[in-house]
This record gives C-alpha cells, sequence and structure tokens, in this order.
C-alpha cells in the first residue's frame, strides 16, 4: 500500500473514534470487573461428601473493578447473578455487619463506602422442592459519581451445602445484567480425594543387626487428610517402636500432649505383628490438621533370628487416604561386594607414550564393604606401564577416605590404603585421568587387574589397543640365487590421525639380501608431509629410513613400491619377512631409557617367499666325481668354518649341546660337497632333505631323535632343532650318514670332517 494513502486512512480513524466518544453521554462507561480468590483456596477431601450433603466455607472472592468510572453511568443501578454449582446450596444472603451472619456476606469496598448508595445482596433460583434452599444470589450497586479510586467489593461464602458425592472444582458462575460487572466463571473450592505422599528421602542399607530406615516423608494435599499409616515391613525384619521418632512440620506441628514440643509423642505409635511373622508399624494422629501437613518419619528395624532375605527392603503401605504407592523401597540387603565399572573407555595405540585410558570406578553395594587399613592394587598386563597416576574423587559416603597412590619399581602396579570405611552409604572411588604407556607390539584390550585384601577384585578394560599402523604386501614367488628381483609393495595404513610423530620410520630387509637400489615411498592419504628417505645399513641388515617432517592431521596412508632383491644362495626356503618400526611409532623406546627395550618393532610382514617344495635332481652317474677332496674343519663358538684351509663365513656358530657339536646343516652339507640346489626345506612338514652326488639322500624333520638314510632309519641321541632361523643338526650324526669321517680335537674345541679322496 502507497505510504501516503495509509497516513490518511490512519488519519480518518482516529477522527471517526473521537467522534464517537464525543457523541457518548455524560458519565457513561463501559465498564468491568475483575474476580480473584483471597487468601489460600479452600480444600476438602471427597471422602468427607461420601455419606451426605455437608457445609463448608468456601472461598472469599475480592469483585475489583477494572476501571475507575466502571460503575459511573448517570442515573444508573449495576446488577449480576452469581449461581453455584448444581446441587449446591445457600439459605441467606446479606450485607456484611449487618446483624445475623449469613451464608453469603456481601462487604462494601472502595468507592461503596457510602452507606446511602444502594449495595445490596438477595438470594435467588430458589429449589422448587426444597423452600428455602437457594442456588444463587443477585448484587445490584447504584452508580458513583465521582470515584477516587478503583471500586471494591468483597464475597463471604461463609456456608455453603457441598452435596453428597461432588468431587471436582466448585465453580461460581456470574452473569452480568450489562455494563459494570463482567460474566465469566471462578473457582471457590477443591474437593478432592485425600491424598497422602509417601517418599523415602534415603534408601538405607542393612549392614548390621539393627539400621534405621528413614527418613520417609508424609504429605498431606489437604488439610485433615492424616488419619493414619501403616507400614508393614517383609519377613525377617521386626520395627522397634520405642526408637520411633517423627518430625512434625506445618500443619502437624501442634503440641497435643501438652509437653511443649512437636514430637513423636503427640502422635499414637503402635507395633503389630500378624500371623504370617509381618511387622506393621501404624502411627496414628490425634486431630485432624486445619492446614496442610508434613511429616518425617525414622525408626530402626532389626534382623530377627530368621534368616533375612538378600535384596530390597520393600515396606507395603495402608491408610485412610489414598496414596502415591502401594510399595515404597526404603532399604536394600545385600552381600557386600564391589562393582567395577570404566567410564569414557578409550581407544590407545601401541608405542606411544602418556596414553588416556578411561576412569576406573570401584563401587560398593553397601556401606563397611571395602575394609579400613587394608589396601587395594591395580596391575597392568605385560607391556603396559603408568606414564601418570590417576587422581582421586570419592563419591558416596562422607566417611570413605584412601591413602595416597603408591607406584611400583617396575612402574605397572599401583595401590593404596583404604585409611576410613564408608558407614551410611555405599562408597564409590573414582580413579580419573590415569595415563599409560604401551609396548609396540601390545594388541586388544588393556585390562586392568584389580586385587588387594580390601575387598574389591576382578579385571576392567580401560582401553581397546590398536597398531600404530598396519601394513598389507603381495607375496611373489623368488629364486635363491637369482639377482634383481621385485618383490611385493608395501601398503603402510594408519590407524588414525596424529598416531605417527614427526620421527623417522624404519623398514628393516632380511639379512643375506641386498636391495638394488633404494625403494620408492609415495603418500597415497592423508596431509603427511615427508623428509628423503635414506637406505642404509644396519648391522647384517638394510634399513629404509623414512623422516616423516609433519604428521598426519587424519589417518595417513604410504605405498612403498621399487622393491627390488638380489638373493644370494644362502637363503633358507620360506617367507622373506620384513620388519617395520622405528622412532615414529616407537615413542616409548625412544631415547637413551627405553621403556620396553625387548619390544622394538611394530610388526613383520612377508613381501617375497622362496619355493618350498622340494625338487628331485636328475639321476647322476654313480662314477661321477666329487668336487671337494680334503677336510672341513668347525670350530665351536666362531662363525666361519674351514675348507682345505680356506675360511667361509656362516652366520650362526657351531655349539655344544648334551655332549653333541650341533652345527647349521646347509654349511655342513656343503662343506660335504653337496650341491646348493641339492638342499631343500619343506617349512609344512618341518623337514629337509638332502641329494648327495653319489646317490644317497638324507632326510630329517625338526624334534625327532631319528635322521633317513635312503629310507633307513638311524637313531640319534639328540634331535635336529632351530636356532635363529637356521636347522641345527648333530655333526657326527649327518656326516656319518652322508659317509664321511668325523673327528674331534678337545685342545682346539673343533671338529673336521674327512672328505674322501684326502
Amino acid at each position: 500500500m502507497d505510504a501516503y494513502l495509509w497516513k490518511v486512512l490512519k488519519t480518518l480513524g482516529l477522527l471517526l473514534i473521537f467522534s464517537i466518544l464525543l457523541l457518548l453521554p455524560s458519565g457513561y462507561a463501559i465498564g468491568a470487573t475483575n474476580y480473584r480468590v483471597q487468601g489460600e483456596l479452600p480444600k476438602y477431601p471427597d471422602s468427607d461428601f461420601k455419606e451426605e450433603e455437608q457445609t463448608r466455607a468456601l472461598a472469599t472472592v475480592k469483585i475489583t473493578a477494572s476501571t475507575k468510572d466502571a460503575f459511573t453511568a448517570a442515573g444508573e443501578s449495576y446488577w449480576a447473578e452469581f449461581r453455584l454449582p448444581r446441587n449446591f446450596y445457600i439459605t441467606s444472603a446479606g450485607i456484611y455487619g449487618q446483624g445475623q451472619q449469613m451464608d453469603v456476606e456481601l462487604a462494601r469496598g472502595k468507592g461503596f463506602e457510602d452507606q446511602k448508595r444502594k449495595v445490596e445482596i438477595n438470594p435467588i433460583a430458589e429449589d422448587r422442592n426444597n423452600p428455602g434452599h437457594y442456588r444463587g444470589f443477585e448484587i445490584v450497586v447504584e452508580n458513583i459519581k465521582y470515584p477516587d479510586d478503583y471500586p471494591e467489593l468483597v464475597l463471604y461464602f461463609n456456608r455453603v451445602v457441598v452435596p453428597r458425592g461432588f468431587k471436582g472444582n466448585a465453580e461460581l458462575s456470574i452473569d452480568s445484567a450489562g455494563a459494570g460487572f463482567s460474566s465469566g466463571t471462578i473457582t471457590i473450592a477443591n474437593i478432592l480425594s485425600a491424598r497422602l505422599t509417601v517418599e523415602a528421602s534415603e534408601v538405607q542399607f542393612i549392614v548390621s543387626r539393627e539400621q534405621v530406615l528413614g527418613p520417609i516423608k508424609v504429605t498431606e494435599n489437604m488439610s485433615g487428610t492424616f488419619e493414619y499409616l501403616k507400614m508393614t515391613l517383609p519377613g525377617g525384619y521386626q520395627w522397634i517402636k520405642e526408637k520411633c521418632y517423627i518430625d512434625p512440620m506445618l500443619g502437624f506441628r501442634v503440641d497435643h500432649n501438652g509437653d511443649g514440643r512437636y514430637d513423636e509423642n503427640d502422635f499414637l505409635i503402635s507395633v503389630e505383628v500378624d500371623k504370617y511373622g509381618q511387622s506393621t508399624l501404624r502411627i496414628e494422629t490425634m486431630f485432624r490438621t486445619t492446614t496442610i501437613g508434613k511429616m518425617e518419619i525414622e525408626c530402626p528395624v532389626q534382623l530377627t533370628d530368621r534368616q533375612s532375605s538378600y535384596g530390597e527392603l520393600n515396606l507395603q503401605l495402608n491408610s485412610n487416604a489414598e496414596l502415591n504407592v502401594s510399595s515404597l523401597k526404603a532399604g536394600s540387603y545385600s552381600q557386600q561386594k564391589t562393582d567395577l565399572s570404566v567410564q569414557n573407555s578409550r581407544e590407545a595405540y601401541g608405542g606411544l607414550c602418556a596414553q588416556k585410558i578411561g576412569n576406573i570406578i570401584i563401587s560398593e553395594n553397601a556401606p563397611e564393604t571395602m575394609v579400613r587399613n587394608r589396601y587395594v592394587t591395580l596391575t597392568l598386563p605385560k607391556g603396559a606401564k603408568w606414564a601418570k597416576l590417576p587422581s582421586v574423587k570419592l563419591e558416596g559416603d562422607n566417611y570413605l577416605d584412601i591413602g595416597p597412590l603408591l607406584l611400583n619399581s617396575e612402574k605397572d602396579q599401583i595401590s593404596f590404603e583404604i585409611e576410613d570405611c564408608s558407614r551410611e552409604r555405599p562408597g564409590k572411588i573414582i580413579l580419573e585421568e590415569g595415563k599409560v604407556d604401551l609396548a609396540t607390539d601390545f594388541r586388544g584390550d588393556l585390562a586392568v587387574e584389580v586385587t588387594g585384601s580390601a575387598g574389591a577384585s576382578g579385571a576392567i578394560i580401560v582401553a581397546r589397543v590398536k597398531p600404530a599402523f598396519t601394513v598389507s604386501s603381495s607375496k611373489p614367488a623368488l629364486v635363491i640365487g637369482k639377482q634383481e628381483q621385485s618383490a611385493g609393495e608395501l601398503e603402510i595404513s594408519e590407524s588414525a590421525g596424529r598416531v605417527f610423530l614427526a620421527r623417522e620410520l624404519w623398514i628393516d630387509f632380511p639379512s643375506a639380501i641386498k636391495l638394488v637400489r633404494s625403494p620408492k615411498v609415495e603418500i597415497t592419504a592423508g596431509d603427511m608431509i615427508l623428509s628423503r628417505t635414506v637406505l642404509k645399513q644396519e648391522g647384517d641388515r638394510e634399513r629404509l629410513v623414512i623422516p616423516i617432517q609433519n604428521s598426519s592431521s587424519s589417518a595417513a596412508k604410504l605405498l612403498i613400491k621399487d622393491i627390488v632383491y638380489n638373493l644370494n644362495n644362502m637363503l633358507p626356503d620360506g617367507d622373506l619377512q620384513i620388519k617395520l618400526g622405528g622412532p615414529a611409532v616407537n615413542e616409548v623406546n625412544a631415547g637413551p631409557n627405553p621403556i620396553f627395550p625387548s619390544h622394538d618393532w611394530v610388526c613383520e610382514v612377508a613381501n617375497a617367499s622362496i619355493s618350498k617344495e622340494i625338487i628331485q635332481p636328475a639321476k647322476k652317474d654313480a662314477l661321477s666325481p666329487i668336487p671337494v677332496a680334503g677336510s672341513i674343519i668347525f670350530k665351536i663358538g666362531e662363525k666361519t668354518y674351514q675348507v682345505n684351509g680356506q675360511a667361509t663365513p656362516m652366520d650362526v656358530e657351531p655349539y655344544i649341546l648334551e655332549g653333541r657339536t650341533f652345527v647349521p646343516i646347509r654349511y655342513a652339507a656343503l662343506a660335504a660337497g653337496i650341491n646348493p640346489d641339492d638342499i631343500h626345506w619343506d617349512q609344512t612338514a618341518a623337514r629337509v632333505t638332502i641329494h648327495s652326488r653319489d646317490n644317497i639322500i638324507i632326510q630329517l624333520k625338526i624334534g625327532d631323535q631319528v635322521i633317513y638314510r635312503n629310507g633307513n632309519e638311524i637313531s640319534m641321541d639328540t634331535a635336529a632343532h632351530i636356532k635363529d632361523g637356521r636347522t641345527m643338526v648333530p655333526l657326527r650324526a649327518l656326516a656319518e650318514a652322508l659317509g664321511r669321517t668325523v673327528k674331534w680335537d678337545a685342545a682346539s674345541s673343533s671338529v673336521s670332517i674327512e672328505l674322501p679322496g684326502t
């Protein structure tokens, strides 16, 4: 709408309203009144009216004009009818203070003080079957010419007959004959079910032969409700009436017996035992309250000689009034024990320091469960140590107190003393914000074992531990002695963002393997930043060092590719295992003081395998010459052996076990003139097979004290076994099975094999 047009219409509207007001006759009033209850709204129990009608005082109603000129129209009177609910009645109505008290009285208020001004109240709506019974009344008032304030009237309902069986709100209906009074309704009484609310302020725990129950709070919903209350115990308990205590409040604070106190002596207290042996406490009032009453009851019970059952102690309730509950939990009797739980269980990662664990909660189910001056111990599993002791929070009972947390020298165990036990309520000990260090190879549930003499025991899982990363790879089959063979690529997946630290990640390749070149590293996920990778020699292994400059905010993935091996003839059959770890994922062992010194690697993975199949060699001429002649000498404790005076290296030294000299079978066979291709390892059967050039087939199995020569069984007094990845055999048994002669030189701690042709 156009703004100018809107202003014009608005101005015309205001002029119209002003003109109407000018045309109104002098003294005309558009009156209205408000009705409200003065004081509390009366409430009566419906039980008062079950048998017959009763007379009751209802609310006092104040009538207030909403404007000063509500009753100012010249020459006019104002009139309204007031009607009670159906079957309610009064027998009289009049002006307050004029002679005998009427059932309903109207009092003059502001504006009506002048006794010459007419103010009338008259009963109306007489019951045709009961003369003198009126359902309502009318009020007529004369106009007020010059009011100084808001006019007021007050209605007093001194005596109103309430019919038998009525329940609900008693509504007064007002009908106005025009201006002045307003029409409407107002509630002048509540007729309700008499109701008691019974509540246990505290649930008590039965820890001795005698225990106080309560406070049990009893509240009326209206005055006069309470007459008596019965509370029946389950079997096995007995009320002690002599020690019952009642604290009366509000309407019950009446010194009925005149002793100057408000207490249990103003009530009738008794105990009854029924034919089933159940004890009932009955509390009865000597008077009916005139205002709403409250009380708190405390009464001890004792366990009888008969065995009481563990469980909840529920009171069965009975009263003259309606109750909010028929059964009330007031106590608990149970075998004392502690419960262990965890709050905010965490995820943690192997190899990292100071990782948060969940809060450990030790809860009593009853007071005095944990014994004073005894200890509680919390032990971490192998591969975990306390990095930060938890803080302690005590809940439940105010008496419960514990001593300081004590850490053992291994840092895997903390303990504390129960300096004071709980007494009134079950106690709760919360150990929160603890931190742990975890070994790189720790996996699965981190369970804290709770033990000790104080009464708490069990295990609680405080964290789920994942590896810092997982790795996957293909496993191609490679050939011994062949150069430049491609192994499987490695995909390294970080378990979560910022698990890899900004340090070095290491990949160690098997010994006796040489890489043709440094593998390539790619980041395929996450925002990790790497420095230049380096391939270096570390002992007898090659190590790929991947420096992490910045950790990834989300889980990173690394792809290690272009892994190319040169393989020599000395490798055993089976998988080629790669080790992965380093300071980036082994924070616990970084620096000069490792926390878990024997746990260096996160995991191992095979990215290639050497054939495990036994290949039968082609049959050779029985008269073929043996190319090696002379003697071979093995010396105890040395990683070299002599072939015709020339030193040859080994990766495992010979040793004496159970009086026998053990040597690595591959080196012994090679020294005895066996071709490398004729030495075979069967991983599945854990068996070695050797084909000699003079058509002798030797077989032996790990753990067996038998060696087979061309299928014939030869007993050994010791068994072959594996050490440091090598199969170790008693040298004499192997050499003699191959038809070689063995000599022992005690002076030099050496053993020699004489080969044919020497």
